[in-house]
């Protein structure tokens, strides 16, 4: 059988509309995609800002960007020393995300590991 007489399948007990999902696929793409741009350009704006007067001094609005993940890039701005501060403050959660993976991973490895 092949993988996509496969996923047909699955997609008919599970009753999943694949045209559906196709779709929530999509929008997702494009709001992560519209995410990305408006944390670009926070950070041209950024970084403009450092340049021009040592600091940080403009706010930024994006409906695009999470509240949590706003705020904790705005802290970072408002904390930030050098242009390598104000540019981690974008990257931030790129590295928790990883870090959070990475973390959970090991910790799945050692609850196996300790439990044989």
């Amino acid at each position: 059988m092949t993988k996509k007489k496969i996923n047909d399948k699955f997609n008919d007990v599970m009753g999943v509309d694949p045209v559906e999902d196709e779709d929530d696929k999509k929008k997702k793409k494009d709001d992560d995609e519209a995410k990305a741009l408006d944390i670009e350009l926070w950070e041209r704006k950024a970084l403009h800002d450092w340049r021009a007067r040592g600091r940080v001094y403009r706010s930024f609005v994006s409906e695009t960007i999470d509240a949590d993940e706003h705020e904790a890039i705005s802290a970072a701005l408002k904390a930030a020393q050098t242009v390598a501060e104000v540019k981690a403050a974008f990257r931030r959660n790129a590295v928790d995300t990883l870090l959070d993976s990475v973390d959970s991973d090991a910790r799945a490895w050692a609850e196996d590991a300790t439990s044989e």
